[in-house]
């Protein structure tokens, strides 16, 4: 069997290389894309319909619930965002939109949650931006602590990008 979830079903791979996985789709009982959007690309790469079953990541939404909108407080304004620390993830973009807020909010913190190869870039683009003493990046945390710094947030921020 054989997973796909992102870059190995992108639009890329089914512009540059269509033929990529021809010989793959003979040999593997099963492809499991994480969404209908990516089962639908291993269609039109040439999977066999029969060998394709999406297959969600699993999170139980239930553990994350809804807490209905408030007034934000702007003294006590917490931002959010969780992922790995890549371009397409957007950080760059959130970290440009927090320092528009900043001198607006004096009470205004950010946190990233994640890790990745962008780490250092962040944290200087945060310093050239004059906003390194409210921005955080305390690494990958488990799911219950990413549960407990969403309920003490007021905002979450996903800020992807497309990228070359």
């Amino acid at each position: 069997t054989v997973s796909f979830r992102g870059y190995d079903i992108s639009r890329e791979v089914r512009k540059r290389r269509p033929g990529l996985y021809e010989r793959l789709f003979g040999d593997v009982d099963m492809c499991f894309p994480n969404s209908e959007f990516f089962g639908k690309s291993l269609l039109a790469l040439g999977c066999p319909p029969e060998k394709v079953r999406v297959q969600h990541s699993g999170i139980d939404v239930a553990a994350f619930p809804f807490r209905g909108v408030s007034r934000l407080d702007p003294a006590r304004l917490k931002l959010l965002s969780v992922g790995r620390l890549v371009e397409k993830k957007g950080f760059s973009t959130a970290l440009a939109a927090v320092a528009a807020l900043a001198s607006r909010y004096p009470g205004l913190e950010y946190t990233i949650v994640g890790a990745g190869p962008l780490r250092g870039r962040l944290l200087h683009e945060a310093r050239i931006l004059g906003i390194e003493e409210r921005v955080s990046l305390p690494g990958p945390l488990t799911q219950e602590a990413i549960r407990d710094r969403l309920a003490q947030s007021s905002v979450m921020i996903s800020a992807s990008v497309t990228v070359a």
